[in-house]
């Protein structure tokens, strides 16, 4: 929600001319304030005191299921934004394309949930209604996002907590795997970049988990295209390959998906939801399962 700048050109205002405008616009502020109780518009960014009287459906256009936006802290202490949807002790956070935010994945945010999963779709720090940091250094901690939503998810009650990500929010969701003493329990990497650098609030940050993946532990699962036109699935074979652990899966994707990225990997509610989304949500179910 933007405000409007007001500029007063013109003739110079005298003492009693400005007397007589001030008290005009505190009528207008009262006014205003006394109609606040309407819905409010569809564009973000938003203030976070908007985020409370907002649902995911409205923001994102749909799906209109019982989940809420919901307000929480990263590791580092950066405000986010995310939509949480369904409940229990198996939990699944979601971690968006670049640059979009969590409305690309609000849709499968609610299959997730049809099938038992506690999911929180975030925004990561500066996209979406997230509050964006002022230093470099502070833009550049995406991993602190994830940990933080993790956090948060054990704190409502999961006791599991597996990361998907997709494309720059796979290879997000790798560092955070990768992280000391991490709390992640599973990970999936829809084409996945094993470097990639976006633009976060103006600060290019480079992202590089080549090497990070190595000590990863948790189960990881990698799906990519054949001939995805945005990255080689030599780089996502490479990650595969490297991951520390030993219950790990790559699926490399031919025929119609040969060149899908991303979350289109997994379809949409319009055209039916692909394979893809199947076997994502058997593993999520999978290892997230309380032992």
């Amino acid at each position: 929600m933007r405000m409007d700048r007001i500029n007063v050109t013109g003739r110079r205002w005298r003492p009693a001319d400005w007397r007589r405008r001030v008290i005009a616009i505190v009528s207008l502020l009262a006014l205003a304030v006394s109609g606040c109780s309407s819905a409010p518009s569809s564009g973000h960014p938003r203030p976070a005191a908007s985020a409370s009287i907002e649902s995911p459906g409205q923001r994102c256009g749909g799906p209109q299921a019982s989940g809420r936006i919901v307000t929480l802290a990263a590791s580092d202490g950066v405000r986010l934004d995310a939509a949480e949807v369904g409940s229990g002790a198996a939990g699944v956070v979601l971690v968006h394309e670049y640059p979009a935010d969590l409305c690309g994945f609000w849709p499968y945010a609610v299959y997730l949930s049809q099938r038992g999963l506690h999911v929180l779709d975030l925004d990561l720090r500066c996209f979406g209604s997230s509050a964006c940091p002022p230093t470099d250094a502070a833009r550049a901690d995406l991993a602190a996002d994830v940990s933080g939503a993790v956090a948060e998810l054990h704190r409502r009650g999961a006791r599991r907590v597996a990361v998907l990500g997709a494309s720059m929010g796979g290879t997000v969701a790798l560092a955070a795997a990768a992280e000391p003493q991490s709390a992640v329990s599973a990970v999936v990497c829809l084409s996945c970049h094993a470097s990639f650098t976006p633009h976060v609030g103006g600060t290019a940050v480079p992202l590089t988990v080549g090497a990070a993946v190595r000590v990863i532990r948790c189960p990881a699962l990698y799906v990519v295209a054949s001939d995805d036109p945005h990255l080689k699935r030599g780089e996502v074979q490479a990650l595969y390959r490297d991951t520390g652990s030993a219950d790990k899966h790559l699926d490399v994707l031919t025929g119609p998906q040969a060149t899908t990225h991303g979350w289109d990997l997994l379809g949409t509610t319009d055209s039916g939801w692909t394979a893809v989304a199947g076997t994502v949500a058997a593993f999520l179910v999978r290892t997230t399962a309380a032992t």
